[in-house]
């Protein structure tokens, strides 16, 4: 029994060293499925990554083919407009043939014309020589004859003389030279003509005269003396402007820059007076209708005729006692009450340029001291500080009860 048991024994031995081996194979056969599952897993990865460049493929070979059908459309339409462009360009041409038909017709009229002038250019010599004979004659006060000669014979008839009850009397405009008689037979008479009067600008009463730039009015020839009526009579300075008159000069008034220039036409003067703005630092519409320092400046402003037209004071206002900041000018942070001290400061444009008050701020329940600003100190039996600040409550309150204390009692061994 006992070596069948033996036997037996060594029966399931084998039989267990079977099954091991073939629990060893079961499982490098699973590790070797399970290998074979990722590459089916990556696979189908591969797979459905190629079908998604598939279908980019895909959207981009539609969008090409919408591309290529607008182009074809562009084509095509490019082609009429060059069909289109052929036909516009011939019948271009076909308009410069006729451009330069008539072109040389012009050609042949112009030089028509040209032959024309030529022919009359004699006369209008003739003419031009017997204008600038009576112009020299009659700023003489004498007469020009055909041949361009200047006379003073009074028997002639001329519009620079005339007579009256038989006494021989010049144009207007003109006085006469030496003594009259009378008038007909072999007398002579000279007449010269009258220079322009004073505040007024020509070469003479006959020729005209215009008032000076800056004078309102008229000179008039007339036959007897002074042979000319003149009414220039002087401008005012203009609005915005001060001085005698326009002739003698005017300024523009204080806080206005620009000029005042006399001219000839009305009103006789070009004013380009125009007030000032404000300077920086101050408020108001311009320096004539006056400017005030900003909130926050001490100073003034005044209007001046010489520029920049004003002279300013205007200067910051510093920060008032128990406040800091950059001044009471400074818009950007102004003035602010000191640590401790509550209130507000604004800037104002009247002395003393501010408003507001900052107050003390009495320590909190439970400290000892006045005000925040001389001092608070926590309370007996406490640590921490109190320390002022600029914000409400204008503290801070680090006080807390002091803690301390022991384990009583006794150890057993």
């Amino acid at each position: 029994t006992q070596a069948s048991l033996a036997q037996t024994q060594a029966s399931l031995t084998q039989a267990s060293a079977s099954v091991l081996q073939t629990q060893a194979s079961l499982a490098q056969t699973q590790a070797s499925l399970t290998q074979a599952s990722a590459s089916v897993l990556q696979t189908q990865a591969s797979l459905a990554q190629t079908q998604f460049s598939l279908t980019q493929t895909s959207s981009s070979l539609l969008e090409t083919q919408a591309s290529l059908a607008q182009t074809s459309t562009s084509l095509t339409q490019t082609s009429s407009s060059l069909v289109q462009t052929e036909s516009t360009l011939g019948q271009t041409a076909t308009n410069l043939v006729h451009t330069q038909a008539s072109l040389a017709q012009t050609q042949g009229q112009v030089s028509s014309l040209q032959a024309a002038m030529s022919a009359s250019t004699a006369a209008n010599t003739d003419v031009l020589n017997r204008l600038s004979a009576i112009a020299a004659c009659s700023v003489r006060g004498l007469f020009a004859d055909a041949n361009g000669n200047c006379l003073s014979n009074l028997t002639a008839t001329a519009s620079q003389a005339t007579c009256s009850a038989a006494t021989p009397m010049c144009a207007s405009g003109f006085s006469p030279v030496g003594s009259a008689t009378a008038c007909g037979g072999a007398t002579t008479f000279s007449c010269t003509a009258v220079p322009c009067p004073a505040d007024s600008s020509g070469i003479n009463v006959p020729s005209g005269c215009a008032c000076a730039p800056g004078l309102n009015g008229t000179v008039t020839a007339i036959t007897a003396a002074p042979y000319h009526n003149n009414t220039c009579q002087h401008v005012s300075c203009p609005a915005n402007s001060h001085g005698l008159n326009i002739y003698s000069g005017c300024m523009c008034n204080d806080g206005y820059a620009g000029n005042v220039t006399a001219i000839l036409p009305f009103p006789h003067y070009v004013s380009t007076c125009a007030p000032v703005a404000c300077p920086a630092n101050s408020t108001g519409s311009s320096v004539p209708a006056g400017c005030t320092c900003a909130a926050g400046y001490s100073g003034a402003i005044t209007a001046t005729d010489t520029a920049p037209f004003f002279t300013s004071t205007c200067s910051g206002v510093p920060c008032p006692g128990n406040t800091t900041g950059a001044g009471l000018w400074n818009a950007a942070g102004g003035c602010t009450c000191n640590p401790g001290l509550a209130g507000q400061i604004s800037a104002t444009t009247t002395p003393p340029y501010y408003q507001g008050t900052c107050v003390s701020v009495p320590c909190p329940v439970g400290s000892t001291g006045a005000t925040i600003a001389t001092g608070c100190a926590c309370p007996l039996n406490s640590m921490g500080q109190i320390l002022a600040i600029s914000q409400p409550p204008y503290y801070t309150n680090s006080c807390r009860p002091c803690t301390g204390g022991g384990v009583f009692g006794s150890v057993l061994y």
